[in-house]
């Protein structure tokens, strides 16, 4: 309860791509039903939710095959995830940033202790 529908749609999708990476067809793949069950999206109402906000957002492409459904991630899931992974990725900027921070952090420190006695 209070997970959000995107967070658990974008760990659903990534799972998928997983399936997809290991060379899995919609024929071929896991159950989506497995899937939910090991992402431990248990509840009715957050599997639904996860769904469909993958579905809303025509980010999987979902096949039934007997009672079960079988999904993978279609081209514009594919995007939300490359998109995502740079939003979320270190560039070079970032660390330098962090690094000059850290640096600049100790210099400080040494300098305190240095004048401090």
């Amino acid at each position: 309860m209070g997970r959000s529908p995107e967070k658990d749609g974008l760990k659903l999708l990534r799972a998928l791509k997983k399936e997809q990476d290991l060379g899995k067809t919609p024929l071929t793949c896991r159950p989506l039903d497995e899937i939910l069950d090991e992402l431990n999206l248990t509840a009715p109402d957050e599997r639904k939710q996860a769904v469909d906000f993958l579905v809303t957002a025509r980010a999987i492409s979902v096949v039934s095959r007997g009672h079960r459904r079988r999904a993978l991630p279609s081209f514009e899931g594919l995007q939300i995830l490359a998109e995502q992974q740079k939003e979320t990725a270190w560039t070079m900027d970032r660390r330098l940033q962090v690094l000059l921070a850290l640096l600049a952090a100790v210099v400080a420190f040494a300098v305190a202790i240095f004048f401090r006695h």
